[in-house]
């Protein structure tokens, strides 16, 4: 995923950067200007849900490419190429957005079971975008290099990608088989368990000690609250 938006971590540090007491007091008292704005991606979670649905869909079709780049049903493979390289970019996008409208919603408060949820609908999505274009390098591998980078030459829309395809050749012999890198993607709800469950644990049902912020009030310490206190020391 190349496209990114300003990320809930780089905002978190920004504002640890700008006010330590700002992790002691409610949200609530917190001034908008220090606020993520999630809205400025989608106005509502309605608009939210409808654009899942449709990297839904995207995915379904992307998928379908497969078999048109080489064998039997290659009838215009350097076009669908392009076609799926086009696509392909388009739903990282709408990846990225949801992701991050998502994640800016989820980090405010980690036990909210709506956001919960709707968060781990975000890594399940990550792992089927996975699972649905797992066929494609290894479909690409099968064609002569020569030939993939004769589409490169003679199309223009190819030409970004040159040195995406120059890396795979390069990276061939590990390059796993088709089911194999299938097998991978589908592993990726087991490889970020233990992960989510740590993040879990500690934002979300551990408890921390007290310290004495720089104007000398109490304040609970909070895994970015001690950074912060750290770096004002």
């Amino acid at each position: 995923m190349k496209f990114r938006v300003v990320t809930p971590f780089l905002a978190a540090l920004l504002m640890a950067a700008v006010c330590v007491s700002v992790f002691a007091v409610p949200r609530s008292q917190i001034q908008d200007v220090y606020k993520w704005k999630p809205e400025h991606i989608y106005s509502t979670v309605q608009k939210w849900e409808e654009d899942v649905q449709a990297l839904r869909t995207g995915l379904d079709a992307l998928a379908a490419f497969k078999g048109q780049f080489s064998g039997p049903s290659a009838k215009n493979p350097a076009e669908s190429l392009i076609a799926y390289n086009q696509l392909s970019e388009q739903l990282k996008i709408k990846y990225e957005l949801l992701e991050a409208y998502c994640s800016y919603h989820f980090h405010v408060d980690m036990g909210d079971a709506e956001w919960v949820g709707r968060s781990q609908q975000m890594e399940d999505l990550s792992r089927i975008f996975n699972e649905k274009t797992s066929w494609f390098e290894p479909e690409l591998l099968t064609i002569p290099r020569a030939t993939l980078m004769h589409w490169v030459d003679a199309n223009p829309a190819l030409q970004t990608y040159r040195k995406t395809y120059e890396d795979m050749f390069l990276l061939q012999e590990h390059t796993l088989s088709e089911p194999e890198e299938q097998i991978l993607a589908q592993a990726g709800n087991i490889t970020e368990t233990a992960a989510d469950v740590f993040g879990k644990m500690t934002n979300v049902d551990m408890r921390w000690g007290y310290l004495l912020d720089e104007k000398g009030d109490s304040v609970q310490i909070t895994d970015e609250g001690w950074t912060s206190w750290r770096v004002s020391q």
